[in-house]
């Protein structure tokens, strides 16, 4: 699963029958922090709760600082609480999308209530970051068009590992 690095993943706890902290192997390890309800959320939800999963997640990292090298996020909430963190810790920050907001609005989404909110955490995330992942040449093109104002010159083309022998529509 990690070979050659130890990894730490942090999600927010959304199930009361998880646990808080488990060893996923010799190098892996899951923290869900307790914030909000422990059921499955929104992302408006959840997003309105930037505040305390940053506050929720800090003594994480910061207690791991010391053998850190690299955050990574996906998405725009965990982008904004890490970029939050790795302020005072200067790591390097690596974000990818799982989606972003201005392109989901120019397909004709529906807005939503967050939608100010997302695009300001998005426009400082993307901005703030050592790479921003896209995940195919249609995706880098998109963030270049949809976000004028950013430099991004750190966008990055990474594909998704899928074998399509064993993954298949």
């Amino acid at each position: 699963m990690c070979q050659g690095f130890d990894v730490t993943y942090i999600t927010r706890l959304n199930a009361p029958d998880k646990p808080a902290f488990k060893q996923l192997g010799q190098r892996c390890r899951i923290h869900r922090v307790p914030v909000g309800p422990p059921r499955e959320l929104s992302p408006g939800e959840v997003g309105a709760m930037i505040d305390e999963l940053e506050i929720a997640t800090r003594p994480i990292l910061c207690g791991q600082a010391s053998g850190v090298t690299v955050l990574h996020s996906q998405y725009w909430i965990a982008g904004e609480v890490c970029r939050r963190i790795n302020r005072p810790l200067g790591l390097r920050h690596i974000h990818h999308m799982l989606s972003f907001g201005r392109q989901k609005r120019s397909l004709g989404e529906e807005a939503r209530p967050t939608d100010a909110l997302r695009d300001a955490c998005e426009r400082t995330v993307f901005d703030a970051v050592d790479l921003l992942v896209a995940q195919c040449p249609s995706e880098a093109r998109d963030l270049l068009t949809l976000y004028p104002e950013l430099g991004h010159r750190r966008i990055v083309v990474i594909p998704h590992g899928i074998d399509p022998d064993v993954f298949t529509p």
